[in-house]
């Protein structure tokens, strides 16, 4: 009989290797109801990302020893304008 956790994590996993490894970490992992949503949540994102977008995935026992799940998506880096840009703009604001 199958965990359903699992089955809902390994369904959503794009990446499908080392299985029984990753059946072992999930059950060294042991997460409830609560902790699985938030793995499949994390997932919804993670896999978005440009890294895993040009293959960059960890195997998924590395991903679950590792709690990746609890990794944060990163925001992108502002930019400030130099000074030069920002008369620039300022200038072409004025003349319309």
């Amino acid at each position: 009989v199958d965990d359903p956790g699992w089955t809902r994590f390994w369904e959503c996993y794009p990446r499908r290797e080392a299985k029984l490894d990753a059946r072992k970490a999930w059950a060294q992992l042991n997460p409830d109801e609560a902790l699985v949503d938030a793995i499949i949540q994390a997932l919804g994102w993670q896999r978005q990302t440009d890294g895993w977008r040009r293959g960059f995935i960890p195997l998924p026992a590395s991903y679950l020893r590792g709690r990746r799940f609890e990794d944060e998506p990163s925001t992108p880096a502002q930019r400030q304008m130099s000074e030069a840009a920002a008369v620039v703009f300022s200038t072409l604001g004025e003349k319309r």
